[in-house]
């Protein structure tokens, strides 16, 4: 069978990490605010309930995120990369099977929206992110279509996928 591990089983338990150093700062608020959007939605996240949690003044966040978009751009284009490469890593074992990798890719794409529905939803919601202001999101969510198209084209070279725009295909 496939595999449709899921590797991005986010703690939930929140966990309030009193040893990083103020340099360490904006690693610990994407870790903690990607565990807080896993657990209770884009919705209900606040730069001041992250604050609170990193046991900070909220005006501290301001020195490494411009806002809260700023953030949540991040642990979008975090998970989404964490996501793409894990793709590619167990696509390697069909190598020599473009279809096992297309319907691996489909299996993994689906269990990843399931289980982890709000960091799904954030990765989608395409209307929070100025493609202008975050081109690295832009560039993140190029290189997850990109594979997508480059597994389509592998599957028309080998006669298992019709012929046709690959773009139209994938959408």
């Amino acid at each position: 069978g496939f595999a449709a591990v899921n590797k991005f089983n986010f703690s939930y338990g929140i966990t309030k990490k009193k040893s990083y150093h103020h340099q360490n700062l904006r690693e610990e608020a994407i870790r903690v605010s990607t565990e807080l959007v896993a657990k209770e939605g884009v919705e209900s996240f606040t730069l001041r309930k992250l604050a609170e949690i990193l046991e900070v003044n909220h005006g501290a966040l301001y020195h490494h995120f411009e806002d809260k978009d700023d953030i949540l751009v991040e642990v979008a284009g975090k998970c989404f990369l964490e996501f793409i490469e894990d793709v590619k890593k167990q696509n390697a074992r069909y190598n020599d099977n473009p279809e096992k990798q297309f319907i691996n890719y489909g299996h993994l794409y689906v269990n990843f929206a399931i289980e982890n529905r709000n960091i799904f939803k954030l990765i989608y919601s395409n209307k929070r992110f100025d493609k202008k202001k975050y081109l690295p999101w832009k560039e993140v969510a190029g290189s997850g279509l990109t594979y997508l198209l480059e597994l389509i084209k592998k599957c028309q070279k080998a006669g298992i996928i019709k012929k046709g725009s690959p773009l139209k295909i994938s959408l």
